[in-house]
């Protein structure tokens, strides 16, 4: 155990030091430098993974919202799911189960590879990227027959 100084966020109190336990590898710098790049990793990645996520939710919600009232959009729907409700409430499950599936990942970070800017992007926009694209299409395609299929919805 080390004690480490936190100053106090009030201005009457003086600073107050807590113990906490610190992990042998953040002993030196160099540590505590790879772990701030692998959480930053981590969050690279999953930022993209979430943005291609929902650019790929909108292209199953829209079409199946406003098909009847624009029907040029009608060639874009090429989940066809059910009916508008169920690929609202289709979307809106998947983004329940997606988000519980990522915290392991969030809080493990990522494997440390000394690469640079260019070769990180690259590797994150193929991972997170492109799964993010590709994994709501059948994640709520599936969902949405398996509410069809147990009268959930309409």
């Amino acid at each position: 155990m080390e004690a480490v100084p936190a100053v106090s966020s009030g201005a009457e109190k003086p600073p107050q030091f807590f113990l906490i336990s610190l992990a042998p590898r953040l002993n030196t710098i160099r540590h505590a430098d790879k772990c701030s790049k692998l959480e930053n990793d981590a969050i690279c990645g999953l930022t993209t993974f979430s943005i291609a996520n929902d650019v790929a939710k909108y292209f199953a919600i829209i079409p199946a919202l406003f098909a009847g009232t624009l029907p040029w959009l009608k060639r874009i729907d090429i989940m066809h799911l059910h009916s508008p409700t169920s690929a609202i409430l289709s979307a809106v499950i998947f983004n329940a189960l997606i988000i519980p599936a990522l915290i392991p990942v969030a809080l493990n970070g990522v494997t440390y590879r000394p690469l640079g800017a260019d070769a990180l992007l690259r590797r994150n926009l193929l991972v997170w990227g492109l799964g993010g694209v590709i994994l709501p299409f059948p994640g709520i395609k599936l969902i949405d027959m398996i509410m069809v299929a147990f009268h959930f919805v309409a």
